[in-house]
């Protein structure tokens, strides 16, 4: 078939029926379930000779059943069961994984098959590039194997080929723990070191010195105490009582800065009154006289007095100004003699206030020099400390480096067990090569502490592009053929979703059918399932039942995998 058919969905739907979570992107899920919103998809799987039925929704619903049992087409009649994937995800790990379950490094038995299932159904996306890569960030897989490390996803392989003891994970565990130890201490084995240093530079400023002699952390020591002796050891005390004094001075002359500040404020306000009355009087004697000799102001013949009555109102009204003059000026000459007595106390408060601040200052350079003082008498001990304390963290290392080294010796040993699995993979991979490339090319597995290689040689080492995925379809091929002599962890069963031929080259796109095609025919009974799909006719004796399941085709529509455009 062409491109755009399908493929890649038949294969998402055969991992979803295994048990993966998605079976596309979110887009491809979105269109599927518009289209055919009670749409689903079932297989019937063989697990250890018992039929599974699985159905699993494509649209709207969103029940799953996962069951023992036979009739795909039954399950479809009546209300379905729920019962979520997670038996078949179980019954597969406890039937296929066994207890490689309990070391793989996820968190249960729903991923640890999940975590297999990527190796043996790997992304069309990853394009044959690593045996390490199986599924692609782009297609959504959700599978757990999205966040495992590289070496998380060989120790993976290595459980599924029964080719990594308990024994090796606990060693190896112990052994990065071990190198996280020395990590840590020879970090604080530096800190202790750089504050040693710096330390001893500021002592060497202070007392002189090499830091280097072995004599001179007791030159410092002995330095730094006569220096403590010759000082007042109640100084601090004193320089103490001396800043209170200041506080308490500062504390008075702010007062006294604050009466005067009323005062000056008080005198303002005399003088206003002083000069309102000053303005008023002079027209109140005007008329008063006006009142005891009146004269009319046009002819000016004396008018006859009025009323006695006014005449004590003008008097009462000057008599009333005169008082207040009078009083004010008392009030305000007796506020000048209080502000010149504050004034004067004020100046004396800031003569005492200076005085203070001055032998406080004294007393608190003497308390420093004395603080200095203990100060270096403390750094002197302390520094002579560092060495032990750095000589300790180097016993600490040698101590964990040898344990470090004692695990990995024991990684080394228990890998040694699994010499004889790498030696019949790397056999079944080198017989792979020869068949898909030429007899006169060679391959081999490498299992070291770099991880899994495979290699490829023809006349010396081959690179290209081609040969990686070449080395990737033999590597898969070589733990199918394994697996078929009952020798791992894997079900015989394995996708390759379009393998390219751009990739291999069309002679070894075609070695590789044969291949498969020879592998069937050893047993009167095939050992595996092989599920390939592939956009390149396979060979033409290939191209019929029982091994040609599926064609399709881009155009017409119903031609392709959901018989519509979506």
């Amino acid at each position: 078939m062409g491109h755009g058919g399908g493929k890649t969905s038949l294969c998402r739907l055969l991992r979803y029926c295994l048990g993966e979570d998605s079976f596309g992107t979110d887009a491809q899920r979105q269109l599927i379930g518009t289209a055919m919103p009670d749409a689903a998809v079932g297989a019937e799987i063989m697990l250890d000779g018992e039929p599974w039925v699985v159905v699993r929704p494509l649209g709207s619903s969103r029940r799953h059943l996962a069951r023992p049992g036979t009739g795909l087409d039954a399950a479809f009649i009546g209300d379905m069961a729920d019962t979520s994937i997670a038996p078949l995800r179980r019954a597969i790990a406890a039937n296929v994984l066994g207890d490689a379950v309990t070391h793989l490094p996820v968190t249960n038995a729903d991923e640890a098959w999940e975590a297999s299932l990527a190796w043996f159904s790997r992304d069309q996306e990853c394009r044959l590039l690593d045996v390490l890569d199986w599924r692609a960030a782009e297609t959504r897989s959700r599978s757990p194997v999205r966040h495992l490390s590289t070496a998380d996803r060989l120790a993976v392989v290595r459980l599924l080929l029964d080719a990594l003891t308990p024994a090796e994970i606990d060693a190896a565990r112990r052994a990065a723990g071990h190198a996280e130890e020395i990590k840590r201490a020879m970090g604080r084995r530096e800190r202790i070191s750089w504050v040693r240093d710096d330390v001893g530079r500021g002592l060497e400023a202070t007392f002189g010195g090499d830091p280097a002699e072995p004599a001179t952390p007791s030159f410092w020591s002995r330095e730094a105490r006569a220096l403590l002796e010759a000082e007042d050891p109640e100084i601090e005390r004193t320089a103490q009582d001396a800043e209170r004094l200041v506080e308490e001075q500062r504390t008075e002359v702010t007062r006294i800065d604050k009466d005067l500040a009323v005062i000056a404020a008080k005198r303002d306000v005399y003088d206003q009154t002083l000069k309102a009355v000053g303005n008023d009087l002079p027209r109140a004697e005007l008329r008063l006289n006006d009142a005891l000799n009146p004269h009319c102001p046009t002819c000016l013949r004396v008018i006859p007095p009025e009323s006695m009555q006014l005449i004590q109102e003008r008097q009462a009204e000057r008599d009333r100004l005169d008082e207040l003059r009078a009083g004010t000026q008392r009030d305000r000459q007796a506020l000048q003699l209080e502000e010149s007595r504050l004034k004067l106390a004020y100046a004396a408060a800031e003569q005492e206030l200076g005085r203070r601040k001055i032998a406080s200052a004294d007393l608190m350079t003497r308390a420093r020099r004395f603080a200095e003082a203990k100060g270096n008498v403390t750094v002197t001990v302390r520094y002579r400390r560092y060495g032990p304390e750095i000589q300790a963290v180097e016993r600490e290392i040698k101590q964990v480096e040898a344990n470090e080294a004692a695990a990995i010796r024991e990684v080394a040993e228990s890998r040694k067990a699994s010499t004889s699995t790498i030696e019949r993979l790397s056999a079944l991979f080198d017989a792979t090569v020869r068949f898909l490339l030429a007899n006169d090319a060679h391959g081999r597995i490498v299992l070291d502490e770099k991880g899994l290689r495979p290699e490829v040689t023809r006349h010396g080492a081959l690179t290209a592009a081609a040969v990686q995925s070449l080395k990737v379809v033999a590597f898969d091929l070589a733990s199918l053929m394994l697996s078929m002599e009952g020798a791992t962890r894997l079900p015989n069963f394995w996708i390759h979703d379009s393998p390219r031929e751009a990739d291999l080259g069309l002679n070894l796109y075609y070695r590789l059918f044969d291949l498969a095609l020879q592998l069937e025919e050893l047993t009167p009974t095939p050992l595996f399932q092989y599920i390939v799909t592939t956009t390149t006719a396979p060979p033409e004796r290939l191209q019929a039942e029982p091994w040609l399941r599926l064609t399709l085709s881009s155009s017409p529509a119903a031609e392709r995998l959901f018989n519509r455009d979506l």
